[in-house]
């Protein structure tokens, strides 16, 4: 399956990525590489493009930066892992078993069990009602006190992440914003458990054309501005 006008082929559709014949958009056909088979061609076009996009133009991964990838053991947060691992970003991975995580220790990198008794019912949407917020993030504290044990070896030890890699939807985002470091960033695509994103902001403030800045944000390109609860 490929991204072609806001459409994964064999993905939003009913007929899936493994029928015999499948119609193709244009651009989605490329010729093979001469060094890789025809199946080693296609495993890797929508994936690994995601991942790279994100963490070298979303993000701009750079050697040192603490790297914090949902769903870190498969599909694009596996890619995740793959390319930061070859940037020198020390990884901290979510995974759901601990049989992934021994896949990414077998990589070299760190990980937290989202299933683990301590953190497993923690991941959910902040809720709607403001007296409730900080219950909210203090169940979000076992959790984060296991990314920072994660990052026990990195250079600046037991600290939350400088960087993420958001993929997995609506119950695990705001936790992983919640992970985030001062002046951390974020970056996402895709929503396997749904849209609501929801998070609780960090201290601090700053004018909104700073904000652009800092974000990026180039002529043509869509912008959210959140102001914050009661602004």
């Amino acid at each position: 399956p490929m991204f072609t006008q806001f459409h994964i082929q064999g993905y939003q559709g009913p007929k899936g990525s493994h029928q015999q014949f499948m119609l193709a958009d244009g651009p989605q056909c490329f010729t093979a590489p001469a060094d890789l088979t025809l199946e080693d061609s296609g495993s890797y076009i929508l994936t690994a493009g995601t991942a790279y996009r994100a963490l070298f133009n979303a993000l701009k991964i750079s050697q040192g930066d603490r790297l914090f990838v949902e769903g870190a053991a498969s599909g694009t947060g596996a890619w995740s892992v793959e390319l930061g691992r070859a940037a020198g970003a020390p990884i901290v991975g979510l995974v759901s078993s601990e049989e992934r995580r021994q896949t990414l220790a077998d990589q070299g990198c760190a990980s937290v069990n989202r299933k683990a008794e301590k953190i497993k019912n923690c991941f959910t949407k902040v809720p709607n009602n403001p007296a409730h917020w900080q219950h909210w993030e203090r169940q979000g504290e076992a959790f984060l006190d296991a990314i920072r044990e994660a990052n026990a070896n990195a250079d600046t030890k037991n600290a939350l992440c400088s960087h993420a890699v958001s993929h997995a939807g609506e119950l695990s985002f705001a936790r992983t914003f919640q992970a985030l470091d001062v002046g951390g960033s974020l970056t996402y695509f895709g929503a396997s458990s749904g849209y609501h994103m929801t998070f609780m902001g960090k201290p601090g403030d700053a004018s909104a054309s700073d904000m652009l800045r800092r974000a990026g944000a180039k002529p043509g390109e869509a912008t959210v501005i959140f102001y914050g609860s009661g602004s």
